[in-house]
């Protein structure tokens, strides 16, 4: 029923009819019959609802799934066509990880659903904003008037200043945590007159939510000197956006003095000066000289701006004026005169874009990377478990084919083996090998052979180990049955500890400190002879030497000829001549009175 006054409704397929109520009530199809909502070349728009019921399926906020019990869920591509579920890419029996469709930055229009979040509470101002693209999910915005180019080379300057290793992540988990919100981005207008005239209109949500860049200082889209001439939005994204968010979130780049930071700039402006002093008259000695009238809090972000490119060398084509400003202005002369300043800027834990940024982002991504498509990663909380009867098929390829991951699985091709990859090289995960596989431990018949260089060197099996040599810290060796010191003029030592002995042979020689211990019941003999037999044992010392001793009594009863001995009770040395013991050396017996008269008597008679 359609009641009151009306003028028109409409007569023409191509008429619009607009209702100034809400319509409260449901539409429901007429007859017992199916119908159809718009045809395949009326379609509406846009449908707005909380659920869709389509047959089996229900589509409802952030689900889609079936409503008949058990019943399978189809989610299928026509011909090439390909399903993509956020970042993982799925066709032909075929997961492909992390699949990024931002591959190219492509400006979209604000006013279409899927606009960015940073208009929650602001949708009207979607018209004054109408161009879009995002990077690393944060929002880049245009004006009507700024060009599509000027909204991806800000997208592109600002993703190589948070993904400066180009792989795809944010470099600082901290300083993207300030815009993965979605309420932050970029503004891009064509100048600055675009700028001050839409100012009014976006309100508060220019300053709160929005940082604003001017397509007119973008050097025709260029890197920053490129022609000799500046590229200001590549300085300003860095230094009045990215640098601010850093020395808010870390101490020691506080702009509050004294921080690292601080101390650092205040020596390179040749002490403290509150700054905003254009006339300032800097000492000689000073090498970041801003005679711009800055307030301190600017110069400290001005000096970590001037840190940070110069570490990049994107300083290098402004060195005949750039002097006048700050004189180290290469990595080289900041390492050598700026030392406070060169450790901060290559301090890790802040990892600072101290690499060139792209004017194609998405293209250094790719060649770092080698293409859109990125690895898999499960990262489950406990077990992956693959349940099947069949097999799990890995990546396979020839040695020069190995990717330099750590932590990786593969097999290869050339060796017929399972490996491990490590950053330089891999493990054969079948015995243990070098990359190369010509060393490595081969234990077959029940024993270990070392082979280095496809030649075996050393054995061990149950009985022993053998080997070519044995060297230990190159000052001890065994080459075959040669024991030796290596060092020149070293002594070779060996020595027992506490009260054992250094034995020799099967423990009939022992030593014991300076003690020569014969642990048997046989003589100790020194073998002596030679081909001439002339050879003789020579003692070299001038003190001499004690031979063995004993009482008459305790003389051997069967000793050898030559047997010397020092007799105690006759006080002299003696040696066994085979028949009796003589005197060796020394003392002789005395003459007694009855001799010496007889051998007088006959002397006498041969004189007369």
């Amino acid at each position: 029923t359609i009641d009151g006054s009306i003028t028109t409704i409409g007569d023409e397929p191509t008429d619009t009819v607009d209702f100034n109520t809400p319509i409260s009530q449901a539409f429901v199809p007429g007859g017992s019959g199916d119908v159809k909502l718009g045809t395949s070349t009326k379609t509406w728009a846009n449908l707005y609802g909380t659920t869709a019921n389509i047959n089996s399926v229900d589509i409802s906020s952030q689900s889609i799934g079936t409503n008949i019990t058990n019943a399978d869920l189809y989610i299928t591509a026509t011909g090439t066509g390909k399903v993509f579920f956020d970042n993982l890419e799925l066709f032909d029996n075929k997961i492909v990880g992390k699949f990024s469709p931002e591959g190219e930055f492509v400006v979209s229009n604000s006013t279409d659903p899927g606009f960015p979040t940073i208009f929650t509470g602001y949708l009207g101002l979607r018209e004054h904003l109408p161009k879009y693209t995002t990077v690393l999910g944060i929002p880049v915005l245009g004006t009507a008037q700024a060009s599509d180019d000027a909204v991806k080379h800000a997208a592109n300057l600002l993703g190589s200043y948070l993904d400066n290793n180009y792989d795809g992540v944010a470099d600082n988990a901290t300083i993207y945590a300030e815009f993965s919100d979605g309420l932050t981005g970029i503004v891009v207008y064509a100048d600055s007159a675009d700028e001050t005239a839409l100012t009014a209109t976006l309100g508060s949500f220019k300053p709160n939510r929005t940082f604003s860049v001017l397509e007119s200082e973008m050097n025709n889209f260029q890197a920053d000197g490129t022609g000799n001439n500046r590229n200001l939005v590549q300085e300003k994204i860095l230094k009045d956006l990215i640098i601010p968010k850093y020395t808010t979130n870390y101490t020691a780049l506080s702009t509050v003095r004294q921080s690292t930071l601080t101390d650092a700039m205040d020596a390179a402006r040749g002490g403290y000066e509150a700054g905003g002093d254009p006339s300032y008259n800097y000492p000689p000695f000073a090498w970041y000289t801003s005679t711009q009238g800055l307030s301190y809090e600017n110069l400290v972000y001005e000096y970590m701006y001037l840190l940070i490119t110069s570490e990049a060398g994107t300083n290098d084509w402004r060195a005949s004026t750039i002097v006048d400003l700050f004189d180290h202005y290469t990595s080289l002369l900041l390492s050598q005169n700026d030392v406070a300043g060169y450790n901060i800027v290559t301090n890790a834990t802040y990892n600072f874009p101290t690499t060139t940024p792209s004017i194609d982002y998405w293209t250094s991504v790719t060649n770092v990377l080698g293409g859109t498509s990125r690895d898999v990663t499960f990262a489950p909380t406990n077990d992956i478990s693959i349940d099947g009867t069949g097999n799990v098929l890995l990546a396979k390829g020839t040695s020069a084919q190995r990717p330099t991951v750590k932590g990786g699985l593969r097999y290869n091709t050339e060796y017929d083996t399972f490996e491990g990859t490590e950053t330089a090289g891999s493990v054969s995960l079948s015995g243990l090998y070098d990359t190369d596989r010509d060393t490595y431990l081969d234990m077959s018949n029940n024993q270990i052979n070392f082979v280095t260089a496809g030649q075996t060197n050393h054995t061990l099996n149950g009985t022993l180990i053998e080997a070519g040599g044995f060297s230990s810290n190159h000052k001890f060796s065994i080459d075959g049955n040669v024991v030796s010191s290596d060092e020149v003029d070293g002594n070779s030592i060996l020595r027992s500890n506490g009260t054992g002995y250094t034995v020799i042979d099967s423990g009939e020689i022992r030593f014991q400190d300076s003690i020569l211990n014969n642990n048997t019941a046989l003589n100790f003999a020194f073998d002596l002879t030679d081909t001439n037999n002339e050879a003789y044992l020579k003692i070299d010392n001038p003190s001499g030497m004690v031979v063995p001793f004993g009482t008459t009594a305790q003389r051997p009863s069967s000793p050898e000829v030559g047997h010397t001995r020092y007799n105690l009770t006759r006080e002299l040395v003696e040696t066994w001549n085979g028949t009796s013991w003589i005197n060796a050396a020394g003392e002789v017996e005395s003459i007694g009175v009855d001799d010496v008269e007889q051998t007088a008597y006959v002397f006498n008679l041969i004189l007369d």
